[in-house]
Order: C-alpha cells, then sequence, then structure tokens
C-alpha cells in the first residue's frame, strides 16, 4: 500500500512535532563524518554537476546528479552520486543520496532512501549499521509490523533520524541545522494550535 500525500504530511508533522525539544541546542566541537563526508564541515573540494560518464561508471569524486537547487537564504540542497558504493555499508550500497549545505557552504543534512522492500529487515539492518557506531537510539519503535518504523538518535555532535514507511529514510543532521529545524518546527507548531477547530 503506497502512503497518499495527506498521510504523509499528517505524519510528517506528528514526528517533527515530537522531535522538537529531543535534541539539545550544543555546539559540536567538530564536524561527524558520515560516509566520509563531514556534516557540520566543509566538504574539501567544491562540487559540481556530474558528468554522463559519471552517472554509469564508478568515478572518483562525489557530484550533483542534476543542478542543485538554491533557496531565498542561499542554501542550496539537491541529489548527489556517491563514488565508489563498495565502500558504503549495504544497505547505502544502492540508496539516493541528497545533501544540503548553508550559504556559508557548512554540509547541514544528508539524507539516504534506500529501495522499497520488507521496511522491518530494512529498518533491522540500518538501524544495527547506525547503533554499531552511534550507540543505541534515545528513542524508538522498531516492532514488527509497526508502520512507520522509526528511530532517533539524539547527540550533542550529530542529530539522526530513521524514518522507515514503504521504504526507508535516514537524514543525519548537524547540531546548527538541527537547532534551526526546531525552531522552525516550534513556529510551525504554534501557528496549527491557533487555527480554529470548526469553520
Amino acid at each position: 500500500m503506497r502512503w497518499n500525500v495527506a498521510e504523509g504530511r499528517r505524519y510528517l508533522m506528528m514526528v517533527a512535532v515530537c522531535l522538537v525539544g529531543l535534541s539539545p541546542v550544543l555546539a559540536a566541537d567538530s564536524p561527524v563524518a558520515v560516509f566520509g563526508y563531514p556534516v557540520g564541515g566543509r566538504l574539501s573540494a567544491p562540487m559540481r554537476v556530474c558528468t554522463i560518464d559519471e552517472l554509469t561508471t564508478n568515478h572518483k569524486s562525489l557530484c550533483w546528479v542534476d543542478k542543485p537547487f538554491v533557496s531565498s537564504d542561499g542554501s542550496k540542497m539537491g541529489t548527489v552520486d556517491l563514488p565508489n558504493p563498495d565502500s558504503l555499508p549495504a544497505w547505502a550500497a544502492y540508496a539516493s543520496f541528497r545533501m544540503q549545505f548553508d550559504k556559508s557552504g557548512l554540509l547541514e543534512v544528508i539524507t539516504v532512501r534506500d529501495q522499497e522492500g520488507d521496511i522491518y529487515l530494512s529498518a533491522q539492518q540500518i538501524s544495527k549499521s547506525i547503533i554499531s557506531r552511534f550507540g543505541q537510539p534515545t528513542s524508538a519503535d522498531l516492532r514488527r509490523g509497526r508502520k512507520p518504523q522509526v528511530a532517533v538518535w539524539t547527540r550533542n555532535d550529530i542529530h539522526i533520524v530513521m524514518q522507515c514507511y514503504s521504504n526507508c529514510e535516514v537524514k543525519f543532521w548537524s547540531p546548527a541545522a538541527q537547532a534551526k529545524y526546531d525552531k522552525e518546527m516550534a513556529e510551525r507548531t504554534k501557528v496549527e494550535k491557533a487555527r480554529p477547530q470548526s469553520p
């Protein structure tokens, strides 16, 4: 069964509201490398758009799959192609990746979305992979048959959220990006609470 747009919006709002207040606004001493890229830091070299050949071969450098979107505040985001998929955990080897940078070029968020399949098995595999490095999640609901499967890791150096419905999506947030997101969600929650219940 596919998740329709209305259900998706309601669920994402619920998760976002639950996460506000879970992540402490603490500054990390240094960026945390995820898949070799510094969440909260800068890439060692500017990223360019991939060539057709790079998208069909095992190339050597990170590149944008298409021209990234640049928002009004100067932040930049888009789908990226990682080199050497054999160096990635099995669950990420065939996944799609997105990256978001702030206007100064700091890597704020890495998003990984795997292929559709058995979400329980995928959630177990992904969570075990993350646990092996970052420890047990701060909160989780990974019971068999549960939709969605959710796990959250709240740390002072990185914030990680795994959500699985028809497939699994994992977001690795820098502390600054998470603090900004929490602030935006708190403001949005105030707006939603102020809405009248009747027409």
